[in-house]
């Protein structure tokens, strides 16, 4: 194939069409999107599927997002499209209907199918849950610099023989947007709580570029669901020492890196390491101190120093210390918490006599 103009290189073409399901019952829809890849100097038919496969997902959010912007619940919750597409894609796969390559060009069509109410709702549950939307915000930069690398170096190219460093570039940028692909599938998956799929595919995303700190971080969430501490705190510790503070722009990232610390805290806790578990609950108050995970980890630290206790009469000091940390985490939203003083059947509202005791002990200082 001969030399062309990044406009020829590189065309798009797209065609829309929205369906409406003849389920009333169901009441879904459909989205569907054709993209059209015009192979360039550089492109196989492996790195084709993975740009238009990308390009046609990101369509089809576009296509959603713009339908539910529409709504009256989404009008309420006061997001911008860009704000309502990038939450879509967590709640949302994309099913493949038909690929043609025929050497030059590329051509994938593909759909998604929604319940309007179901995908309201979720990006609702996204919206409130700062772990969840730090991981899209990541995956979104990580998927449009991947994407301008791609553009940059396709214009770079003039003969692709002779030129091997804009190769190697340009096969770790389509490489980049393949564990994308593996990533949303994963993200999807994890949203749904269908943890064995979510693990496979972050397994997948993070064999094809292991420096998408997200996945592992979202991996160990996923083992700690599954009762697989041990591995959890591996993915954990993964994307914690690798995390770059100075890149946490707001508020909801700075909840979120607490949380991982809370959560490793927990997994601690669970195999008793109780010192450890202490330690990680710490430095989750410090970075965020109305982290309610964080509370309810120092709880369960508490508890394994309790059953760890060689002298009995430090056991009442453990229980109280306890139940302290669990009224924090439940006064700073923990339904967990809250659930686990109804177990135990404490008043869910803490007592006067022992809100006088809490006030006067700092239950974050050794003990």
């Amino acid at each position: 194939m001969g030399v062309k103009p990044i406009r020829r290189i590189i065309m798009l073409m797209f065609t829309s069409l929205l369906i409406i399901a003849s389920n009333s019952q169901a009441k879904n829809l459909t989205f569907e999107k054709k993209y059209v890849y015009q192979a360039s100097e550089a492109d196989s038919k492996v790195s084709c599927r993975a740009i238009a496969l990308e390009q046609v997902k990101r369509l089809l959010l576009e296509e959603v997002g713009t339908y539910l912007e529409s709504q009256t619940e989404v009008k309420n919750y006061q997001l911008t499209r860009n704000q309502i597409t990038m939450l879509t894609a967590g709640t949302v796969i994309a099913e493949i209907v038909k690929e043609e390559w025929d050497g030059k060009t590329y051509v994938l069509d593909a759909k998604v199918t929604v319940d309007p109410n179901e995908v309201v709702q979720s990006v609702n549950r996204i919206r409130d849950n700062a772990q969840l939307v730090v991981e899209l915000k990541d995956a979104k930069h990580r998927t449009e610099d991947a994407l301008k690398e791609i553009e940059i170096l396709t214009k770079e190219i003039k003969n692709y023989e002779i030129q091997p460093e804009v190769k190697k570039k340009y096969n770790l940028a389509i490489k980049n947007l393949k564990a994308k692909d593996w990533y949303d599938k994963g993200y999807f998956h994890f949203f749904n709580k269908n943890y064995d799929e979510a693990i496979d595919n972050f397994n997948r995303a993070i064999e094809l570029d292991s420096t998408r700190i997200m996945a592992w971080g979202l991996r160990g969430v996923a083992k700690f669901k599954k009762r697989k501490y041990q591995g959890a705190i591996g993915d954990i510790t993964k994307l914690l020492e690798n995390i770059n503070t100075g890149d946490l722009e707001s508020l909801e990232s700075f909840n979120t890196l607490a949380d991982f610390f809370s959560l490793r805290g927990l997994c601690y806790a669970t195999l008793g390491q109780c010192t450890k578990a202490r330690d990680d609950a710490r430095q989750a108050k410090e970075i965020y101190g109305r982290n309610w995970q964080a509370h309810f980890a120092l709880a369960e630290a508490f508890h394994c120093q309790r059953q760890q206790a060689v002298d009995e009469k430090d056991i009442p000091k453990y229980d109280v210390l306890s139940i302290f940390a669990l009224y924090d985490a439940a006064r700073l939203g923990s339904e967990e918490a809250k659930r686990y003083l109804a177990a135990i059947k404490a008043p869910q509202e803490e007592p006067q006599e022992s809100r006088e005791m809490h006030k006067q002990i700092d239950i974050w200082k050794e003990w």
